[in-house]
């Protein structure tokens, strides 16, 4: 778990530094995901769980990933 998380990390940091959410609703989406690992339940990716909650569109725009 510790190496996605690390990773998961990297990735919400990415998106709040580029402006495509805010820490707190990236910080909310990592809680539950731990949340979910603790019950012992599917975890979805960060990604996953920012665009079911309305966070992030569909699909970032192709100016992210540069």
């Amino acid at each position: 778990m510790s190496q996605r998380r690390e990773a998961t990390e990297g990735l919400g940091e990415y998106l709040v530094r580029r402006g495509f959410t805010t820490f707190e609703r990236v910080r909310e989406c990592l809680d539950l995901q731990r949340t979910l690992s603790e019950q012992g339940k599917a975890v979805p990716r960060l990604g996953e769980l920012m665009v079911e909650r309305g966070y992030l569109p569909y699909k970032v725009p192709a100016t992210a990933k540069t």
